[in-house]
């Protein structure tokens, strides 16, 4: 019997390799006498199994993944006339012309969608029902596995196989001390440590980690290893480390802080598109100049001269606008410190919010790094500003909630911010009130004389 074996994630890091490679080890062990067939993306992974006289591998060398999966493998398992195609990692070749099997590693998408990229949602919603649909079996490790798959997409449990997974031989009790020492002195670890081990994202729970950590440290001497490396995400757990003053007592192998930049200009881009940093900062240079010209034209007079002098210039829709834009303002042009108070005060009015939700975060314990807020907070001023509720009770929580979710934190505690938050800046802005009943008293007296 042929089995095809598709692993173009071979060369890629995390668990589900290490599963891979566990899987084809043992089963190419017990094995001998099925011939297996490797499919690999990369000729790179030629020969990783070249000792085992039963495999064949071979490469089909295509970039585009979906293209891989869905046209070049069932392409080839067809010409080869393959029996049963496998994929260990979360797809399946939907028109293979053979028995289709593929291992589920998890539905979290489903369960807890606002941990993930939105395109990864997009993409594991509208395909994981067509691949659990086509497929003829159906592998996972636990029966929390088993039950979710019948929860989130109805799967038929006769088509479902709960296979438990065990630890590798590796992991046993290594007593040559010379081993251990020069593993010690290689990663400079201390005598006495915890360790974590695993990509850092949303998934596995690190903040909370940090926080236990943070106070076990206090009674035992002890560091923090942690093994790992950047997945998504990651970056409020790297601020956590920063915020609790944790630098010095955690040892990182091989993962680094970096910084989420955005501008708020481009907030909506973010959030549909995920464009890379230097995008981020490109298009608020560009949005910026845009701006600048924008106002150059329209308090211009000399320029607006010209436009009122031209009869085909004076017809034009956008000049027009720059025209009426000119005249409104112009009667300001011999108050320029009036403008600079207004500029300065219209400045302070986006960022109080934000500085305000943010300081609700800390009083919380919630750890938000300042920049998400100063992406979402103008965008839920402007929002709130429509009439519909008091004071933007409500509107504001709720779009909280919504862009909080998205970028994978806890919608109770964006709830809770709001509220704080929001509450906090009226009690802020009581002292207020004094001035606003002695203007309407003077005003009273005024009318009454």
């Amino acid at each position: 019997m042929k089995i095809g074996v598709m692993l173009r994630h071979l060369n890629e890091k995390g668990g589900i390799v290490v599963y891979t490679k566990n899987v084809l080890e043992n089963l190419l062990e017990i094995d001998k006498e099925n011939e297996y067939i490797f499919i690999y993306n990369s000729p790179l992974l030629v020969g990783s199994y070249s000792g085992y006289k039963n495999v064949k591998e071979i490469v089909i060398n295509v970039k585009n993944k979906f293209l891989w999966d869905q046209y070049y493998v069932p392409k080839f398992v067809k010409n080869e006339k393959i029996d049963i195609i496998f994929d260990p990692k979360l797809s399946v070749p939907l028109f293979a012309p053979a028995v289709r099997i593929f291992t589920m590693h998890g539905l979290e998408q489903f369960a807890l969608p606002g941990l993930f990229k939105l395109l990864d949602n997009i993409y594991f919603h509208i395909m994981m029902p067509l691949y659990c649909r086509r497929a003829h079996s159906i592998i996972v490790m636990t029966n929390t596995g088993k039950k979710d798959l019948q929860k989130y997409l109805k799967v038929n449990s006769e088509k479902i196989e709960v296979i438990y997974e065990s630890f590798h031989e590796r992991f046993r009790v290594i007593n040559d001390k010379d081993r251990l020492n020069e593993i010690k002195n290689k990663y400079k670890l201390p005598q006495d440590y915890l360790l974590f081990v695993g990509g850092l994202t949303p998934l596995k729970n690190f903040s909370n980690i940090l926080r236990a950590f943070n106070i076990i440290r206090l009674k035992i001497p002890i560091k923090l290893v942690v093994v790992g490396f950047k997945r998504w995400k990651y970056t409020r757990d790297v601020e956590l480390i920063k915020r609790l003053r944790l630098d010095d007592e955690i040892i990182t192998l091989g993962f680094i802080a970096s910084a989420i930049l955005a501008s708020i200009t481009t907030l909506l881009l973010i959030i549909l598109f995920k464009l890379r940093i230097w995008r981020f900062l490109w298009i608020a240079i560009a949005v910026f100049l845009g701006f600048t010209i924008i106002i150059f034209i329209s308090l211009n007079e000399f320029i607006i001269k010209k436009i009122e002098k031209s009869k085909r210039l004076s017809k034009n829709f956008i000049l027009v606008r720059f025209q009426k834009f000119y005249k409104s303002y112009s009667q300001y042009k011999n108050h320029k410190l009036v403008l600079a108070v207004f500029l300065i005060l219209s400045i302070i009015e986006q960022f109080a919010p934000a500085i305000g939700n943010y300081l609700a975060s800390l009083a919380l314990n919630i750890n938000v790094p300042f920049i998400y807020f100063l992406l979402i907070m103008p965008l839920i001023q402007l929002i709130s500003r429509i009439p519909v509720s008091f004071e933007g009770f409500g509107v504001s929580e709720g779009l909280l909630v919504y862009f909080f979710a998205l970028f994978g934190f806890s919608k109770t505690g964006a709830f809770s911010i709001g509220l704080l938050g929001h509450i906090a800046i009226i009690l802020a802005a009581l002292p207020a009130l004094f001035f606003y009943f002695k203007d309407i008293k003077t005003s009273f007296q005024k009318n009454k004389a």
